[in-house]
């Protein structure tokens, strides 16, 4: 999420920017050694974990139902629709890894 928000700032701060080229200086900058397929996290985990499937068949974006290069929010073409249709998908995210957690402690006090 770190990388679409400085993008979708970056283009905010100006349209003529492009989503391909942002994508690479911010990996160039952050995540310089790490190979990403499609310079995507997304893509990258897909990849490992779709047991031979298309990378978008584990895609984390998925299971919002949510494909990335949709019209209405294409991360090319359109990066802040995309980051805007991110946004609820990472704060699910984010509740569901807090109950989780909430569960775990849960468990480790009853023993």
């Amino acid at each position: 999420m770190r990388m679409w928000r400085w993008i979708g700032g970056q283009i905010k701060a100006d349209p003529n920017n492009d989503a391909i080229g942002l994508k690479s200086e911010w990996l160039d900058e952050h995540d310089p050694n790490r190979p990403l397929r499609h310079s995507c996290y997304f893509c990258d985990y897909g990849q490992k974990h779709s047991h031979g499937y298309t990378k978008c068949f584990a895609c984390p974006a998925k299971g919002g139902h949510m494909w990335c290069e949709e019209g209405n929010w294409n991360w090319k073409s359109d990066p802040l629709a995309f980051l805007a249709k991110l946004e609820p998908l990472f704060k699910t995210y984010k509740a569901q890894k807090r109950v989780a957690k909430g569960k775990k402690k849960s468990c480790q006090r009853k023993q």
